[in-house]
């Protein structure tokens, strides 16, 4: 069984990301390019520290836009306890811009979390100490969150190295951040590499519960 998913962004939010769009040109340095492949690992973890479920998913550069943005595409098998699998989907966008690039998380099943937190973005030009804000307003199409308002932190806070499956990397951009809402406070921190892009995001939910999104292996 098939099923697709398309996460709902507030009218404002899509109007603004669709000038931008239109009004900024286009990163030269372009990394997310069509037809390349970022697979990453998930791991989750309780508020202790255990090691709950683990899985992997593509993200995949397609042909083509979405609403001016580069068009990519998730998907992820889950395995029944009856044999069965579920495949899930979501075709959706990510930005690349002279002063920013801009990504949308896969959001559903464990990740929908990723709704209620600031998504991978970095400024450019990059800079140590630079921060930024956003306000969303969660659409129809999430139920129970729909109507919440989310106020979102940015801090580029350093240079580091990280460790993920697929190897180790130096100089990767540090990007913390917060979501707040009536939900809670949601905390990331996103990695970015000048030639791979968004390598990392580290989640932790305001119960201590902690998701790590890690890049696995590239196709390029």
């Amino acid at each position: 069984m098939k099923k697709n998913y398309f996460g709902y962004r507030p009218c404002l939010y899509l109007i603004a990301v669709l000038f931008m769009g239109c009004t900024q040109n286009l990163n030269t340095q372009q990394i997310y390019k069509p037809g390349r492949e970022w697979i990453y690992q998930v791991s989750e973890f309780d508020s202790k520290g255990g090691l709950v479920d683990s899985f992997s998913f593509p993200l995949k550069v397609l042909e083509g836009t979405f609403f001016l943005q580069t068009q990519i595409q998730y998907s992820v098998t889950e395995h029944k306890p009856d044999g069965s699998k579920i495949e899930t989907s979501e075709t959706t966008g990510v930005a690349e811009l002279e002063d920013k690039i801009w990504l949308h998380p896969f959001r559903s099943g464990s990740l929908r979390i990723t709704e209620l937190a600031p998504f991978p973005e970095i400024r450019l030009p990059a800079a140590i100490g630079k921060t930024w804000n956003s306000t969303i307003t969660i659409g129809p199409g999430w139920k129970e969150w729909a109507g919440k308002k989310v106020e979102n932190r940015y801090h580029i806070t350093d240079t580091t190295s990280i460790r993920t499956p697929f190897r180790k990397f130096e100089n990767a951009w540090k990007i913390t951040g917060t979501g707040t809402s009536e939900l809670g406070v949601y905390k990331v921190s996103h990695y970015f590499h000048d030639k791979y892009g968004f390598v990392a995001t580290h989640y932790q939910k305001p119960s201590g519960e902690k998701v790590f999104v890690e890049l696995k292996e590239v196709n390029f």
